[in-house]
């Protein structure tokens, strides 16, 4: 007779939950055990079927046992191994939810290898991988077992998320009250004052009084205005010996200025050629020929050698004669 329900499938993947699924298939259907190899070979597939055919060249179908010990050598051999290193690794990175599912899955693949594990040794470790704000306070209350840490957890998480929405919100809060009541009472303050200067401005305008007292206005008022703005003359000493400046000063300086509209000054400088003091020296290029040019503060003319314009083929314009002074006051 032919069972209704067909052999579970195996791919490959979890080789003892197969197992497990195939002694159960065959109890319930009442298969003999003779055809306990041949019904699980049938529900191979994928590259477990492929290592099948390699497995019945070698050694035949064989008996259940020796058959299902090869698979799970085959498929199995280093899931164990693989469990412990993951699960002792496994730390909490997104919401308390999704590390429980994966913590679980991984506590019951270590359990089907090996059951000596006690609820200790899983509270311990789903504690510890934890974030520190949430293991701190679940690790206080002292879980039994895994399923009371998990719900502690839970609410743990849920106080943290409200404590920090709720702080955010009355840090925006007081952050936007405060900003705005600064630039309204400022706002508002300038313009007060400006629109008070404005009324007060149009008011004495048109009843034609004094913008500055608020009196009666008239051309003569002008000049006893307490309130108006005085005149201001400022003026810079250039004295560089800082002395009042007498009635002989003066006249020294009125004559020197006579001389120098009468005489050309010409510097040391000029007249010697050299850079030396506060002369700069410039290159200037004319007419193809380079012409030194000494620009200093003691000559009060520019001076420029007829010798020169006359290589570089530049007419002279004649002028009045004009006495120079010299340095050392030679004439």
């Amino acid at each position: 007779m032919v069972p209704k329900l067909s052999c579970p499938t195996f791919d490959g993947s979890n080789p003892r939950i197969w197992k497990s699924k195939c002694l159960d298939y065959f109890q319930l259907c009442n298969i003999d055990e003779a055809f306990w190899t041949t019904a699980a070979s049938l529900s191979m597939d994928g590259n477990a079927a492929k290592w099948l055919q390699v497995y019945k060249k070698k050694y035949g179908l064989g008996d259940w046992e020796s058959f299902i010990a090869a698979v799970e050598k085959k498929f199995g051999a280093h899931d164990y191994r693989d469990a412990i290193s993951e699960f002792l690794e496994l730390k909490q990175t997104t919401s308390v939810e999704e590390y429980a599912i994966a913590f679980e899955n991984m506590q019951f693949e270590i359990c089907m290898h090996n059951d000596g594990f006690d609820d200790m040794f899983f509270v311990s470790q789903f504690i510890q991988g934890l974030k520190y704000d949430i293991s701190v306070a679940v690790q206080a209350q002292v879980p039994k077992d895994v399923d009371e840490a998990k719900m502690l957890a839970k609410i743990q998480q849920q106080l943290l998320k409200k404590g920090k929405h709720k702080w955010t919100k009355s840090s925006s809060t007081s952050k936007f009250q405060s900003g705005s009541q600064k630039s309204e009472g400022k706002s508002t303050g300038q313009s007060s004052s400006l629109w008070k200067e404005r009324q007060t401005l149009n008011y004495r305008k048109a009843n034609n009084m004094c913008y500055y007292c608020g009196e009666k206005y008239d051309p003569a008022h002008a000049a006893t205005c307490s309130q108006r703005p005085k005149a201001q003359v400022n003026a810079l000493v250039t004295n560089d010996l800082d002395m009042p400046w007498t009635e002989e000063i003066i006249a020294q300086v009125e004559f020197e200025d006579a001389l120098s509209s009468e005489f050309g000054q010409l510097s040391l400088n000029a007249l010697a050629g050299t850079d030396h003091g506060n002369a700069m020296k410039i290159k200037a290029l004319v007419k193809n020929q380079v012409m030194l040019t000494l620009v200093d503060t003691g000559s009060s003319h520019s001076f420029v050698s007829s010798a020169f314009l006359d290589r570089v083929g530049i007419q002279a314009v004649p002028t009045t004669p004009k006495q120079v002074k010299l340095a050392n006051g030679q004439i």
